[in-house]
């Protein structure tokens, strides 16, 4: 599968392609809400998935906190550990 991705982006060694997205929750939580606070001014939890060349999810990471970056979220998984 490896190969198949390497072949589709044109990247050497690319096993995948990562993205982060807010779930949107409906109100804040009682406690450290602000951290759930994110930059639309909404609160929400930060979700980051990796897809392979067909679009198929093959790793999902959850639960940070909104205002937690991107970086720090993937610091933080099994995937990049």
């Amino acid at each position: 599968m490896r190969k198949l991705v390497e072949d589709s982006s044109g990247f050497p060694e690319c096993v995948g392609y990562l993205d982060g997205t807010d779930i949107m929750l409906r109100y804040g939580l009682s406690y450290y809400g602000e951290n759930y606070f994110n930059r639309k001014k909404q609160y929400a939890l930060n979700m980051q998935g990796i897809c392979d060349h067909e679009r198929r999810f093959t790793y999902v990471a959850g639960g940070y906190p909104a205002s937690v970056g991107d970086a720090t979220v993937f610091n933080g998984t099994a995937f990049f550990k």
